[in-house]
């Protein structure tokens, strides 16, 4: 995943993320960017530009998971 970047705008790479965020299929269908090639859905966003794009939509109080571990565990630990 080390090719992809953030479909928001933004420009980040994927592997810069700071954390990955979940958010339900129903809202992440609002806010996807366009599809990649080959996949039926869209590609990533940032945590930031998720945030952005929910706001644009009036959504202010919206669950998430946040999984900082994910993309900080590239061999090395994390302290709670």
């Amino acid at each position: 995943m080390s090719d992809l970047y953030c479909g928001g705008g933004c420009g980040i790479k994927y592997q810069d993320f700071p954390a990955d965020m979940l958010i339900q299929d129903t809202l992440w269908e609002l806010i996807c960017p366009t599809p990649l090639d080959g996949w039926k859905t869209g590609g990533v966003l940032c945590p930031n530009c998720i945030c952005k794009k929910l706001i644009e939509l009036g959504l202010t109080r919206v669950e998430v998971i946040v999984d900082a571990v994910e993309l900080m565990g590239k061999g090395g630990s994390y302290d709670s």
